[in-house]
């Protein structure tokens, strides 16, 4: 699963996905308020439990009832590392890479400031994570 930042659509992905989709199932969807995805016109609607249920519907409709690997750039990886430190998620992601964007609690410790929205506690990661190939020869984007 891949997540691009702000301002990138899902786009950003194209030569990534034209060179591993041979050897993974590759998914990538434009974020809220990005390319093809409808704009909301509050600030609100870009927390992460909002975001979150977007990630849950792309998960349910492209890979129901497997755990993904998810790779996010820049806004995509603070909210992957939102979704991976989740208990909400726990069960659905097999590993995180990401790709300039720390996490948020990075910038807390490192005395930045964030003055976006941040819904619930942050957790360590408490399992393993695994990469590979998913057998699959089939990207969607």
């Amino acid at each position: 699963m891949l997540i691009h930042g702000y301002p990138s659509t899902k786009e950003l992905w194209n030569g990534v996905i034209e060179r591993l989709s041979d050897r993974f199932d590759l998914i990538a969807y434009d974020v809220r308020g990005a390319g093809e995805a409808s704009a909301p016109r509050s600030a609100a609607a870009f927390d992460f439990q909002r975001l979150g249920d977007d990630f849950e519907a792309v998960l349910d409709l492209t890979a129901a009832g497997k755990r993904v690997h998810l790779v996010g750039h820049d806004w995509g990886a603070l909210q992957g590392w939102e979704f991976a430190t989740s208990p909400r998620f726990r069960d659905r992601l097999a590993s995180l890479t990401a790709i300039a964007g720390p996490s948020l609690d990075q910038v807390a410790i490192s005395g930045g400031s964030w003055s976006g929205p941040v819904a619930g506690s942050h957790e360590s990661l408490s399992r393993s994570t695994t990469t590979g190939a998913s057998g699959g020869r089939r990207s969607r984007r």
